[in-house]
């Protein structure tokens, strides 16, 4: 391509024509060369070689040719090659030779045209396949869609003569889902535009146009069995999505071919039957619906039957990880018939896209049995049978619910198979069926039975809770089947009190006294009858209860009295029986069913339960005592009494108290209390236990109740403790005589009162009684009396007896003093209390309760030793001042400013300093001895000192010794004691003789006595200095001038500072 250093070269190829090239012209000095085929191609084929005059160079060697003497030609060198002198540009269009198309495995067009041709020109969308040479309705064509492989088509060959296009799966998918469209030879014709493809000098292509299409020359059809390549399970829109790796041809889709199981492999041999596949986690497709057209895509819906089947399954197709698939070959073929690429067990294939079931199950449809009880529900999708809460139904007379006609079921309705289904089959429970029943105009077809639910209800296998159906939008019942079975009478009781009698069904009877026949009913005393008794048409239905299956019949008078009279018919449970005729009673259903007749000596039912006045019970009497005169009201408690007066039921209860009618009987308690007034005694019959008699009605109903009643003699007082008291009264005295009956606390004895001076005692109790004998002791609080004696009388059931001037009431106690009058803290300690009105002498035996406090703290043991005025007890350990209280039948002395006080020890005495200092011209100098460490409340303490010669007294008016003693009371702290500086005669103006004379006085503590506790004693020793006084200057005294006096000094002592 150029002179010298050329970039692009090509070497001719010898040979025959047409392919390669060859000499053409005669011996001369022109020789013209027929390029062959495969050197055009190559040539043109070069993008930068003769394309024009500016890139065509010619280079040879001698080997070209001779001349005609056999000499060499010239070579021509490559770096001198010889350039063109005439082009001539390539004018002619390309056309098709022929074409091969493969459909097999990868799809290929190859194309040959006449030249070589620009790959880069060109454009499958102008291509097409037909199926015929000329396209004219019915065949039919495709055009290929350009782009990148694999879904598109392109070509990646060089530039040549013969062009290879890969057809992309879209495209290739679409001519094999064209069944007219090549399928073989004679269907495979190919067609393009003149702007398919253009040759090397951009001639674009001779067209073929779609009515001259040229037909195939190799046809190679497709033999690969079609391959899954993935597949998506949608549990909420029941898809499942196939997606094969070419076109599948939908008619021959065998949905049944297909296995849903939880694993790769399981080790179920074969999936055939419905029941083994319900034993399994896998699950066959039987009857799944498909896509009707040809496609890459297979989308199968499985049977509603199916998914519920697979859904039921709880360890199957949940989640990803257990859904898998296999299929055999017959699953399907291609366009070409080949058969599936078959997923064995063993090889499972894991869902590739799972979509969980998120769509809430829907209540279809129910269906109600009355005759079984059972409510069927069917719903649309399965669920799971463990989340049934039959509380969240209500069945109800109409899509909205009115005038109480609904029933919400009880958790007693049950699900009789609690498996996991479409369809819930529950067992209404008695009470929900019977209510049910109960209630007219409702359950009784399908027009009148409707269901309404909460979306608790129950679930899918996914957890979707069920569509709620609210009242308002409640669904009518498809199918209704009404309760054709007769209704039973199970029990039955009679009350011949009340005269009723209690029937029992084992469901609800119509209770209108229209459809009760009374006169059907019989009273038998056995099984089989001896003596029976049929009612009458007068008695009536007094109630319906729990449901209307309790029905309660009044028994008409004469019924009744027909069998209270009776001394073999309903005596008792066992004496009472019943038969019936089938015209008796009827239920409720829509179609009333008469009630199961009961025979005599056949199905006679025997009462349950029998209610009639049974004998009386006797449990005691109050009071077990009375006045002989008798009049005593009676409380007697027992049993079988019957109601109180004027109730249905009552009757006459009679006793006899020894014989004698008690007076005005009448029952107070139902059943169980009754009250009387006592007759008068026999004569010599007091002080006696007596028996008491109970009868019914004036008949046999009889109970005797042995020695539990005595007739009291008058009470007696012999005795009084205390008999004083205060004016402020609640003095508690004991009374002491006969005659009082029972203690208190049993409850038994009769009413008894105490009074003094006209006043009536409170809380009286017969605290002791020799009961039956006559010994008797009573307490009582006495009431506020004025000063002086009164008399004492004493009430026992209104009989009286007083005992004159049998108590003294006193003023209440003051104090006065008391000795001693502290103690130590730590002791107990005799204290002699004086006072007044503390009443009696202890050794009397008539004195009053007494008490007294020191503070809070009780005085131990005290007792009154002189009338009235003095109290001794003992002082409990205390600490502190304390009040005195003396207490005299619990009332307080009057407050007074007496104390008695605890002290602690003194503490530690000592002197406050080591020495003290007196003026030489002082006739007494002060020593101090405090108290220290000194506890709270310290005794007061005595101190003794001894003053005596400091051995410094010469002279022979020498200091005296003397022993000096204090106290110090109780909160002082400190005590000075005075010492006589000189003992004899005083010269006041005498000069300083120093060590001549008295310097130093010894003091110490001698004695430390306190009043109570002990004392201990810390500095015992002082010193009392006696300071001289110097006027004149001396061997021992010096001088200091001052502007106005001059002061003389010991020496010892002068100032500092």
């Amino acid at each position: 391509n150029k002179a010298t250093e050329a970039t692009a070269t090509y070497r001719l190829t010898p040979g025959p024509l047409p392919w390669s090239s060859k000499l053409h012209s005669a011996d001369g000095p022109t020789l013209i060369i027929d390029l062959g085929q495969t050197d055009t191609d190559n040539i043109k084929v070069m993008e930068d070689l003769a394309t024009s005059e500016n890139d065509t160079y010619i280079s040879l060697t001698q080997s070209l040719v001779l001349d005609m003497v056999r000499n060499s030609v010239t070579a021509i060198p490559t770096f001198r090659a010889q350039r063109v002198q005439t082009y001539t540009l390539d004018s002619s269009s390309p056309y098709l030779l022929s074409f091969s198309l493969d459909m097999d495995a990868l799809p290929e067009l190859s194309l040959t045209f006449s030249e070589a041709v620009d790959t880069s020109t060109l454009d499958v969308a102008e291509m097409s396949l037909q199926s015929a040479a000329s396209l004219i309705v019915p065949e039919t064509s495709y055009s290929f869609i350009p782009g990148a492989l694999p879904n598109f088509t392109t070509t990646s060959s060089p530039d040549g003569r013969t062009l290879l296009i890969n057809i992309g799966t879209v495209d290739a998918n679409s001519v094999k889902r064209d069944r007219q469209l090549a399928t073989r030879n004679t269907t495979t014709f190919l067609s393009f535009t003149q702007f398919a493809i253009s040759d090397m000098a951009n001639n674009s292509v001779t067209e073929l146009s779609n009515m001259a299409a040229i037909n195939v020359t190799n046809y190679t059809p497709d033999t690969t069995r079609p391959r899954l390549i993935q597949y998506s399970l949608n549990m909420s829109t029941d898809a499942l999505v196939l997606t094969w790796d070419e076109t599948v041809r939908v008619e021959t889709l065998l949905a049944s071919d297909i296995t849903l199981q939880y694993a790769p492999y399981t080790n179920l041999p074969s999936v055939v039957l419905i029941h083994a596949l319900r034993a399994t986690t896998s699950r066959q497709l039987l009857d799944g619906n498909r896509s009707q057209t040809d496609s890459t895509l297979v989308e199968i819906y499985p049977s509603s039957s199916d998914m519920n089947d697979i859904k039921r399954l709880r360890n199957l197709a949940t989640n990803v990880s257990n859904t898998y698939l296999t299929f055999s070959n017959a699953l399907l073929q291609d366009m070409n018939s080949n058969q599936a690429m078959e997923i064995e067990n063993g090889n499972g294939r894991q869902v590739t896209t799972f979509f969980p079931d998120l769509v809430e199950p829907v209540l279809s449809e129910f269906h109600v049995n009355m005759d079984l009880g059972t409510l069927h529900l069917v719903f649309n999708e399965t669920v799971d049978a463990g989340t049934l809460s039959v509380d969240q139904i209500t069945l109800q007379a109409a899509a909205r619910s009115f005038m109480g006609r609904q029933r919400r079921l009880s958790f007693l309705s049950y699900d009789i198979y609690h498996n996991d289904s479409t369809d819930i089959v529950i067992q209404l429970s008695p009470v929900d069926l019977n209510t049910i029943k109960s209630v007219g105009g409702f359950g009784l077809a399908t027009a009148d039975t409707y269901i309404s639910i909460t979306s608790q209800l129950i679930s899918d296998m996914n957890s979707n809770p069920v569509q709620w159906l609210p009242d308002g939008r409640a669904r009518r019942a498809k199918t209704f089947i009404s309760d054709t079975t007769s209704p039973r009478l199970v029990s039955f009781g009679v009350d011949l009190i009340f005269g009723e009698i209690m029937v029992t069904f084992d469901e609800p009877i119509n209770a209108s006294d229209a459809f009760v026949d009374f006169t059907a009913i019989t009273i038998q005393n056995a099984f089989n009858s001896t003596e029976s008794h049929t009612l009458s048409a007068d008695c009536e239905v007094l109630s319906a209860t729990n449901l209307s299956m309790v029905l309660t019949l009044n028994l008409s008078l004469a019924d009744l009295m027909t069998l209270r009279r009776s001394n073999n018919l309903s005596t008792s449970a066992e004496t009472t029986y019943m038969t019936i005729t089938l015209s008796a009673f009827q239920d409720s259903a829509t179609v009333p069913q008469s009630v199961v007749a009961l025979e005599d000596g056949v199905t006679a039912l025997r009462a349950s339960y029998f209610v009639h006045y049974p004998l009386p019970g006797f449990t005691q009497v109050r009071p077990v005592a009375g006045r002989v005169s008798g009049g005593t009201l009676l409380t007697i408690d027992g049993g079988n009494f019957g109601p109180v007066p004027g109730m249905l039921g009552a009757r006459q209860v009679d006793a006899f108290i020894d014989s004698r009618l008690c007076l005005t009987p009448r029952v107070t308690a139902d059943n169980v209390t009754m009250e009387c007034t006592s007759p008068a005694g026999k004569d010599g019959r007091s002080s006696q236990l007596l028996p008491i008699r109970l009868q019914i009605d004036d008949s046999s109903l009889i109970v005797d109740a042995l020695d539990v009643f005595t007739y009291l003699d008058p009470p007696v007082i012999s005795s009084v403790f205390p008999v004083a008291g205060t004016t402020r009264g609640d003095t508690l005295i004991t009374v002491f005589g006969e005659n009082f009956g029972p203690s208190t606390t049993s409850g038994e004895g009769p009413n008894v009162s105490i009074m003094i001076g006209g006043l009536t005692c409170s809380e009286v109790n017969i605290t002791s009684s020799l009961y039956p004998l006559n010994m008797s002791v009573a307490t009582c609080r006495t009431p506020p009396l004025p000063l002086g004696l009164h008399d004492i009388i004493i009430t026992v059931d209104e009989v009286d007896f007083t005992l004159a001037r049998g108590f003294r009431s006193l003023a209440p106690p003051s104090v006065s003093g008391i000795f001693p009058p502290s103690t130590y803290r730590r002791v107990n300690t005799t204290v002699n209390i004086t006072g007044t009105a503390f009443g009696p002498t202890t050794a009397s035996g008539n004195g009053r309760p007494l008490k007294v406090l020191l503070n809070d703290i009780p005085c131990l043991n005290p007792v009154v030793l002189e009338t009235d005025t003095l109290v001794q007890c003992r002082v409990q350990p205390a600490l502190g001042p304390n009040n005195i209280t003396v207490l005299v039948d619990d009332v307080a002395s009057t407050p007074s400013d007496v104390t008695f006080w605890h002290y602690d020890d003194p503490g530690e005495l000592s002197f406050s300093d080591s020495v003290f200092y007196v003026s030489e011209e002082e006739l007494f100098g002060n020593v101090t001895i405090v108290r220290q460490k000194a506890p709270l409340y310290a005794s007061p303490v005595d101190v003794t000192i001894w003053a005596r010669d400091g051995s410094t007294a010469v002279s022979g008016n020498h200091f005296m010794a003397e022993n000096i003693t204090r106290t110090l009371d109780a909160f002082v702290d400190s005590v000075s004691y005075p010492i006589r500086v000189t003992a004899r005669d005083y010269e006041f103006d005498r000069l300083r003789k120093g060590r001549d004379d008295d310097v130093n006085i010894s003091v110490v503590i001698t004695g430390v006595v306190p009043r109570h506790g002990e004392g201990s004693t810390g500095r015992d020793e002082t010193t009392l200095r006696i300071k001289a006084i110097c006027q004149t200057i001396t061997f021992y005294c010096v001088a200091d001038w001052t502007p106005d006096t001059v002061l003389y000094y010991r020496t010892d002592e002068l100032p500092t500072g």
